[in-house]
């Protein structure tokens, strides 16, 4: 497998703490390379804490483009919505002026709204500095949902495009909302650091299982964990 073991910490703060140095370090990098810097982040409970601390830190936040890894197929002002939960929670204090590009159009589905989410992509030139991805106990990370609907060109590393229209099997974890917009594997491999974050006893025996060799169909993750370089699966109690 191309990860490593986990990245353990005591507990949920001291690991958002570590990992917003991580993140805004690379976001530094670029800013000064590029002019700007680009952060992928993910929505669901684990990732609050992280959010909260980087929007305490003093960077040049109106020149760092923040993207969701995915997006459920929901209004804006939506409570399900990960838009909504990024403006919350990371476009606060410091970071209130940074760039939010949004996933979700006011098309029907999913896939009638990815040419215009590729155009909103288009400007920025490269894959995010640093993306965090979550991990569902099911095995999906970003919208990548055990065979899902548009589960293959998602996890495709050939694939040009940067988004990708799922159709998640409704369950207990997807909820109502099967219906998403997801960032593509190809896209996120190319970003120099890449996070899964990690709490709880349940999401290390995930991790554990989807180490072992088996079908990215099933646990998609494992398309990351096999792939991804540069990759930091971190992971608090």
């Amino acid at each position: 497998m191309g990860a490593s073991d986990l990245i353990k910490f005591p507990d949920a703060d001291t690991m958002a703490e570590r990992i917003a140095d991580l993140i805004c370090g690379s976001l530094e990098s670029a800013i000064t390379q590029h002019g700007n810097g680009v952060l992928a982040v993910s929505g669901g409970s684990t990732p609050e804490r992280l959010h909260n601390a980087l929007s305490a830190r003093n960077l040049p936040w109106s020149k760092v483009f923040i993207i969701p890894v995915d997006e459920r197929w929901v209004s804006i002002d939506h409570s399900a919505s990960n838009e909504a939960f990024i403006q919350r929670t990371l476009l606060q204090g410091h970071a209130t002026n940074a760039q939010l590009i949004s996933l979700k159009t006011d098309h029907k589905t999913p896939a009638a709204g990815l040419d215009e989410v590729e155009g909103r992509l288009k400007p920025i030139s490269r894959a995010p500095d640093a993306i965090v991805f979550g991990m569902g106990t099911d095995g999906h990370t970003a919208s990548w949902f055990p065979n899902a609907r548009g589960l293959a060109p998602a996890l495709d590393t050939k694939n040009s495009a940067r988004v990708a229209a799922i159709t998640a099997i409704k369950s207990d974890v997807t909820g109502e909302f099967v219906d998403r917009m997801t960032l593509t594997l190809s896209y996120c491999l190319s970003s120099p650091t890449k996070v899964l974050l990690m709490q709880g006893g349940a999401k290390a025996q995930t991790f554990a299982a989807a180490r072992n060799n088996g079908s990215h169909h099933d646990m998609p993750v494992r398309a990351l964990l096999e792939n991804a370089d540069n990759l930091w699966p971190c992971w608090a109690p």
